[in-house]
């Protein structure tokens, strides 16, 4: 959760300029990315592909998107501007063909607006997060519980596949992801403060940052749309 804080070091000078610019600018470039992804191998637009998707790698996406978050986490102080890079974009055009079976499961319509409400929380949390004065650092160990917590709650479900249960952990997620966004808008911009010493580490720093609001942004639409995403009729 503090990601920033564990990574900081005794190199840093006055603020950053443009530093939550160029945040803001790979999260939406990621997420634009990751919905262009998600829509072309639809199965709508390429039905093959996304049948031999279904039938087949589709699963193995999800260990390759695991594999790629956890190296990112791991490795990124010591890996270059150029591969952090490549693995967030990598990350968000593979997230988005792993998330194209929504597009066979929901309308169009009911994904568009669902996606339009949690970016208008997400917006409205990382204003909240911006320029309140109140320290939200003592919502880091809570929401990370809240996370560990939504990890195994959906994991029971696998195996109880209750409707209300389901139904109580979309609204659980969607509380703790819009927390989350105040949160680390606020680690962002306290880390704005600081200049790293060189353009490289400025840019990796503003990557990491980036991709951690990528991830929060998406989870926010996933958990709404489970119960407010509108299924197509068979």
């Amino acid at each position: 959760m503090d990601f920033l804080n564990n990574n900081r070091s005794a190199q840093y000078g006055p603020m950053a300029q443009g530093f939550m610019a160029r945040v803001y600018s790979w999260m939406c470039g990621g997420l634009f990315f990751t919905g262009a992804m998600a829509y072309m191998v639809s199965p709508e637009v390429n039905p093959k592909i996304f049948m031999a998707l279904i039938n087949g790698p589709i699963w193995v996406l999800m260990f390759v998107l695991l594999g790629i978050h956890v190296y990112f986490s791991a490795a990124f102080k010591s890996m270059s501007y150029s591969t952090a890079v490549g693995l967030f974009v990598a990350y968000a055009g593979l997230n988005g063909i792993f998330l194209s079976p929504l597009f066979a499961i929901y309308t169009q319509s009911s994904l568009v607006y669902t996606f339009a409400i949690a970016a208008g929380m997400f917006g409205f949390m990382a204003v909240y997060g911006m320029v309140t004065r109140q320290d939200l650092s003592g919502l880091g160990n809570i929401l990370f519980m809240g996370l560990i917590g939504l990890i195994i709650c959906n994991f029971v479900n696998i195996f109880v596949q209750s409707a209300s249960f389901d139904l109580g952990i979309a609204f659980v997620g969607v509380a703790v992801f819009t927390l989350l966004t105040a949160y680390q808008v606020q680690q962002l911009k306290m880390f704005s403060r600081f200049a790293v010493g060189s353009e490289e580490e400025f840019g990796k720093f503003a990557l990491l940052g980036a991709f951690s609001l990528y991830l929060t942004l998406i989870n926010i639409f996933l958990h709404l749309l489970r119960f407010m995403g509108e299924k197509k009729r068979n």
